[in-house]
């Protein structure tokens, strides 16, 4: 009987001690957190790439996760154009897996284009690859086409009228999707994500999402997170069209 209480007891210590561990650990994974907040909130565009850059220099490899927590002010869709600028700058280049990105800068190399950047407008640090002039039907066919380059079946490019707000119809790994191609000199407002919602229900699709040449308005993306309308803006399609 004492033996079993024994077991009993230090059984109950390491449960106490593990749960102290992940309370330590949760503490300070929150800590690290609001410190990185606090460190990045202020920094504008520029500034943020500069920081991604020495950080993409520190590591062998940098994923998306990572990024998740050394950025927390960032969105998902600002993330991923954070990762589509450094790889269009060469600092950065995305793995067979696609599950990290391989770090291609010494530090002296990545000190170099931070300065470089510095004396760049800020619209120039990070704007997309520019877009050929085209209209609106070209632009939903080349959204189409990079859809297909993208492993993308059943794409379908519905008809000018009678579309319900819906370009562009597809289907990949078992998940269908309703898509809205916008062609703007613009930014792309909210109206184009409740169109694309709505167009979503009508097809009975899984995922609605709006492609674009541009970006989308703070409106848009906030629209965009309570209703789980992806948005793929320029240089969204332009790490796309990479994808040979």
């Amino acid at each position: 009987m004492e033996e079993r209480r024994q077991r009993r007891a230090a059984a109950q210590k390491r449960i106490h001690e593990n749960l102290a561990l992940q309370e330590e650990a949760r503490a300070a994974a929150e800590s690290y957190r609001e410190k990185r907040i606090q460190a990045t909130q202020g920094m504008d565009e520029r500034q943020i790439l500069a920081d991604a850059i020495r950080l993409a220099t520190s590591k062998m490899f940098l994923s998306e996760e990572t990024l998740k927590t050394e950025y927390p002010c960032l969105s998902d869709q600002e993330l991923h154009k954070l990762l589509a600028v450094l790889a269009k700058l060469g600092v950065l280049q995305q793995r067979s897996n696609r599950a990290a990105w391989l770090s291609l800068l010494d530090q002296q190399d990545a000190q170099a284009l931070i300065e470089s950047l510095q004396k760049m407008k800020p619209s120039e640090a990070n704007a997309p690859a520019p877009f050929p002039e085209m209209d609106g039907h070209q632009f939903e066919q080349y959204c189409a086409d990079l859809l297909t380059q993208n492993g993308f079946t059943q794409v379908e490019v519905t008809k000018a009228s009678g579309d319900f707000g819906i370009d562009v119809l597809a289907e990949k790994d078992g998940v269908t999707y309703a898509i809205q191609c916008k062609y703007y000199t613009d930014k792309v407002g909210n109206h184009a994500v409740q169109e694309a919602f709505a167009g979503k229900e009508y097809y009975d699709r899984m995922v609605a999402a709006v492609m674009t040449n541009s970006t989308f308005t703070a409106a848009a993306v906030e629209t965009a997170r309570e209703t789980h309308v992806l948005l793929w803006d320029g240089s969204m399609l332009a790490k796309m069209a990479e994808n040979k």
